[in-house]
């Protein structure tokens, strides 16, 4: 058995080591990682980091004075129209698609200011072959796309392609047709939106926008005037447009 001055000892003891563990500093804990954002895809607009915005309509004009007046780069021209999806729904000297309209002659049927408008606001103008029907169904589900057939039993839509506005890129996540049956439909309307998504050049700085238009009005012709070098010396032009005060 413990004599009391043990049992004294033992709890100074005890009491002491405790002290020291609470005056020892904690070590520090290691700081969380912070993700580092990763970069952005755009230059927009101006080359404007964070994203594109808008082309504004007074921007356009000196677009259209670039692609018109030649020296433009036919190879860029093509890559924007393929990079930002064109192809897959727009014919163009025999490529492929066909849920829009065939391009192949939009030179000589519109104006620039037109074909780059259209690009901008697609829904401002639709044309009755392309435009988008809306079909609700009795369980309250909603599908849109180009009607491709209509019968007795079914009716099949051709959908647009999705735009993924964070890399800039068009992809068939849904496929390109979808059937639903006739008995299942509520409703079929027609939607006052296209199936083109609005401002697919946000993304591209001018002169790239101004190599597009070059090639969209020559109709893919590498010998059109507009893709000839500018005669006699030329200022360099800007890259981008002039930054908005």
């Amino acid at each position: 058995m413990k004599t009391p001055t043990a049992i004294v000892t033992v709890l100074s003891l005890a009491v002491g080591m405790a002290v020291l563990a609470a005056a020892e500093p904690a070590a520090p804990k290691a700081a969380a990682a912070t993700p580092a954002a990763p970069p952005s895809p755009f230059t927009g607009p101006g080359g404007a980091p964070g994203g594109p915005r808008p082309y504004e309509t007074e921007e356009l004009t000196p677009i259209i004075n670039r692609a018109l007046r030649g020296g433009r780069d036919y190879a860029q021209g093509k890559k924007v129209f393929e990079s930002i999806g064109c192809t897959m729904c727009h014919l163009f000297g025999g490529g492929s698609g066909g849920i829009g309209p065939d391009l192949s002659g939009v030179g000589g049927r519109f104006g620039a200011f037109e074909i780059l408008q259209s690009i901008l606001e697609p829904s401002a103008v639709i044309s009755d072959l392309y435009g988008t029907k809306i079909i609700t169904t009795k369980d309250g589900k909603t599908v849109a796309g180009k009607m491709d057939s209509e019968g007795e039993t079914e009716v099949t839509l051709m959908q647009a392609p999705v735009f993924d506005p964070t890399t800039s890129t068009m992809s068939w996540a849904g496929g390109t047709k979808l059937s639903v049956k006739t008995a299942d439909i509520e409703s079929i309307e027609e939607s006052p939106t296209s199936l083109m998504p609005p401002g697919l050049i946000n993304g591209n700085k001018e002169n790239e926008v101004a190599d597009l238009l070059a090639y969209l009005m020559s109709g893919g012709n590498p010998a059109s005037r507009m893709f000839q070098p500018l005669a006699g010396p030329t200022a360099p032009e800007p890259a981008t447009v002039p930054a908005k005060k």
